[in-house]
């Protein structure tokens, strides 16, 4: 177990998975169906699962575990909060956003009752924020995440690396709402903060780096955006092993700087990149995959490539329509690509 742990704080997940499988198959040998080490377990091996886009099975890993705590401890536990946060996020990083909505909010809301000002509680209020600025809800998800700030600023302290993944939520839902000065101040906590508790070459703070970039680019501070993901790329390739979905997800943002330098050439050539991880990784159908799709159906309509366009775009149009919400910003700049492609 403690090896698995190792190879997931070295953010090599798929080292992590065939170990922590062979340590759930032997607490079923050793205890009980419903002891607690089996449900911590599942939990663990369901988090390493998450990150390696394997949502379905990581979400029935941690149902098994929420039915065994269920059945084995007071209703409002922290450990039944936590997991059943853990669920409703799992749904939502699938891209099941009409189901995982209704856990999220019952998670919080039993974080609330039994726990108050906990970090569990706290933790339950930034997923809730996820999911919100996954359906493009940002000022929902700003409240949210003000809540568990303060909650975590309180029990935690403002150098715990808990308070950081906050500050990255904040960061995100400031950029959402058009307030990139607020996003930049938020952001650039979180990169303080995994510095001080990581370094530089680690996923937390390769990602933390990788959204300030994002945020300079939408404040036109392009030579900025473009030293800042650099360093954030290196370091995430250090970290992260190469078919990593967060990976995907910065060689991504690369490609935006790189169109927005107008070197669509190497844009192309990193978006395919991320495209193949997801579609490897996260499968055809998740809106992360299908948006890389229409971003990359974008630029082919640019470069002349309209028949690969369309294909793509009417690939990420239908995805996107089957799981977002009508109207939701994803679905509507998937409607313009397409309608480019098929001119």
């Amino acid at each position: 177990f403690n090896l698995a742990l190792l190879y997931r704080d070295r953010g090599d997940f798929k080292a992590a998975e065939p170990i922590q499988r062979q340590v759930l198959a032997l607490d079923r040998q050793h205890y009980d169906a419903n002891h607690p080490t089996v449900a911590y377990s599942l939990m663990s091996l369901g988090n390493t699962l998450v990150e390696n886009g394997q949502f379905e099975e990581a979400e029935r890993n941690f149902r098994e575990a929420l039915e065994i705590r269920r059945a084995t401890l007071e209703p409002g536990h922290p450990d039944i909060v936590k997991n059943l946060g853990t669920v409703g996020l799992t749904m939502c990083r699938g891209g099941d956003y009409g189901g995982a909505e209704p856990v999220l909010r019952e998670a919080a809301a039993m974080g609330k009752e039994h726990l108050g000002n906990h970090r569990i509680t706290a933790g339950r209020l930034d997923d809730l924020g996820w999911l919100m600025k996954d359906l493009g809800r940002y000022d929902e998800a700003l409240g949210y995440h003000e809540e568990a700030l303060a909650i975590k600023l309180e029990v935690l302290g403002p150098e715990h690396k808990n308070t950081g993944i906050t500050w990255m939520h904040l960061a995100r839902a400031h950029q959402g709402l058009g307030d990139l000065e607020a996003a930049l101040a938020a952001q650039k906590k979180a990169v303080a903060i995994g510095m001080a508790n990581y370094g530089a070459e680690n996923m937390f703070t390769a990602t933390a780096m990788m959204g300030e970039a994002r945020i300079l680019l939408d404040m036109e501070r392009l030579e900025e955006a473009r030293t800042v993901a650099a360093v954030a790329l290196a370091n995430m390739r250090k970290a992260a092993p190469k078919d990593s979905p967060r990976l995907a997800g910065s060689l991504q943002m690369m490609a935006a700087i790189h169109r927005e330098s107008g070197e669509n050439v190497e844009a192309e050539r990193l978006l395919r990149q991320a495209l193949a991880i997801r579609r490897d990784r996260l499968g055809a159908d998740h809106p992360l995959t299908a948006w890389t799709e229409v971003q990359l159906a974008d630029l082919l309509v640019e470069r002349g490539a309209q028949d690969e366009a369309a294909v793509l775009a009417g690939a990420g149009h239908a995805a996107l329509e089957r799981k977002l919400p009508e109207g939701h910003y994803k679905i509507e700049r998937a409607e313009v690509t397409l309608a480019k492609a098929n001119r």
